[in-house]
């Protein structure tokens, strides 16, 4: 049985590397991870460590137990500087930071569909993280960080190699390639989770050829894509005498101050992107499921921070760490900051 199960894995492996499968629709353009699809939910397996073995099977029982209804309405009655609150970003961050598509899996398998009919992890998260950083009229830096951290499930340290360009759909994008300078969150590379390489979907060559290439010989490469039509936009403190008296928006097209390419080769840069599904490609019946990975755009920077001259550019000082701060000390002021979260109570 377990030859007849990786000859299906790998026979689907080399219908989607040749563009025979069913497993895209027509208009599908982009980068596709795929993954086994999940036939039980929580995937447990005996070399997981225990903390993040027992997380699951405690997030897994409290979403068979109650409706998205009861959990948004406990949740919004946590209090935030409470241990209830700390102990839940703490094992949020834990489990995406082990394995990330997996976490993604865990949280984005249908609701209603068996045998996964529970409430919705990815309504349960986004409660979670919308309550500890509402968009109050007193901007909160540090509750922001804290959201950012929790939600992205890969922070990078990337040297980006080359990028390309899908026009040929209705919103056109950017799919970058990198290789992995330094590993912030995220212990399982896409790599290490996917059960072929990952295809890159055009609408005349369903798979690009020298990018399969590059990521067959590379192991710490990092490939993720974005939108060319985001903005960079974030909600930032309005100070008047000294004191924050309000909010301000910060929108801008996501481009460099000459209007180039918010990302280009030979440049390094700090990612903070999570993985999610999609719909448009893998099917049940295919035994494989898919995910894309995105920057998390909701800031100044749109998810991808340049390192300009040995230091990281946050216009604004979004993340509170300073405008133009040392890569190394950035880096560490992240890792506190982690570490105040996923060490929480020890």
């Amino acid at each position: 049985m377990k030859r007849f199960l990786i000859l299906f894995v790998v026979l689907s492996a080399i219908n989607i590397a040749n563009g025979q499968g069913n497993l895209c629709d027509s208009t599908a353009r982009g980068l596709y991870f795929f993954t086994p699809y999940a036939h039980q939910l929580p995937v447990l397996y005996p070399s997981m460590p225990y903390d993040i073995f027992v997380g699951y099977v405690y997030a897994d029982s409290i979403m068979r137990a109650y409706t998205n209804f009861v959990l948004e309405d406990s949740i919004n009655a946590i209090d935030l500087d409470s241990d209830t609150m700390s102990y839940l970003l703490k094992y949020m961050y834990r489990l995406g930071d082990y394995s990330p598509i997996l976490y993604e899996q865990f949280i984005g398998m249908s609701a209603k569909s068996k045998p996964f009919k529970r409430s919705s992890g990815m309504f349960i998260q986004g409660f979670i993280l919308n309550h500890i950083q509402h968009l109050e009229i007193r901007y909160n830096i540090e509750r922001y960080l804290t959201r950012l951290l929790v939600e992205a499930t890969y922070i990078y340290h990337i040297n980006v190699v080359d990028t390309a360009f899908i026009s040929d759909r209705k919103y056109p994008s950017r799919i970058v390639y990198s290789t992995i300078l330094d590993n912030i969150k995220g212990q399982k590379m896409p790599h290490e989770e996917y059960v072929i390489n990952p295809i890159v979907l055009t609408g005349n060559n369903p798979m690009n050829t020298a990018t399969i290439n590059f990521l067959n010989n590379h192991q710490n490469y990092f490939a993720f894509e974005f939108l060319d039509t985001w903005h960079r936009r974030a909600f930032l403190p309005y100070v008047l005498n000294g004191q924050i008296v309000g909010t301000r928006v910060f929108n801008k097209p996501l481009k460099d101050s000459n209007g180039n390419p918010w990302i280009v080769p030979n440049r390094e840069y700090i990612v903070f992107a999570a993985a999610s599904g999609n719909s448009e490609c893998g099917y049940k019946t295919s035994g494989l499921n898919s995910c894309k990975i995105c920057p998390i755009s909701n800031n100044t920077s749109g998810g991808m921070l340049p390192i300009i001259n040995g230091n990281v550019i946050d216009e604004e000082n979004n993340l509170g760490f300073g405008e133009r701060v040392p890569v190394g000390l950035f880096k560490q002021l992240l890792r506190e900051k982690i570490d105040l979260i996923k060490s929480y109570g020890e």
